[in-house]
């Protein structure tokens, strides 16, 4: 084999490589960002819900001329949140009070998780094939801490990148 031959096989070996190196950094990062991309969004959702469900309670105190609202009009002001929450199908959530579930869509996967006073607490958990991004936040009505738990199913997200990997 002549010099040049060895120089040109070489080189589209190196080509090659180089390649194949940045195909997957740049498929590395795609996944990367699309995580956090569902995780800011999983956050955003539960804020979200945190807010709407707290206006709602603020709203009827006063239109019934209550100081605090029953454990009744608690669960309707929280099946109403959760109500216009149903069209998205790969959501569940649920609204705990002392790890009792009050009220919940799509039965979602409630664990046990750290979760500080005015903060979500995010993690990712695999269940079989699937996995799935829960997002935890307390809020405080009436002296009563209540925590709304969300899961979604991420596993697009890792289908993907094992099919391109």
């Amino acid at each position: 084999m002549k010099l040049w031959q060895k120089i040109f096989l070489s080189t589209i070996a190196l080509v090659m490589i180089a390649i194949n190196i940045t195909s997957f950094l740049l498929n590395s990062n795609y996944h990367k960002l699309s995580l956090e991309l569902k995780e800011q969004n999983a956050v955003s959702n539960n804020e979200y819900i945190s807010a709407n469900i707290k206006n709602i309670v603020i709203y009827r105190k006063p239109s019934k001329g209550l100081k605090q609202l029953s454990y009744g009009e608690l669960i309707t002001a929280f099946n109403s949140v959760l109500i216009s929450q149903q069209g998205n199908s790969t959501q569940s959530i649920a609204i705990l009070s002392n790890e009792k579930v009050l009220s919940s869509i799509n039965n979602p996967a409630i664990i046990s998780m750290d979760i500080k006073q005015d903060n979500i607490s995010v993690k990712t958990i695999q269940n079989n094939n699937s996995f799935f991004l829960i997002t935890a936040s307390n809020i405080l009505i009436d002296n009563a801490t209540y925590t709304v738990y969300m899961t979604n199913d991420i596993s697009d997200i890792f289908i993907q990148y094992n099919i391109q990997n």
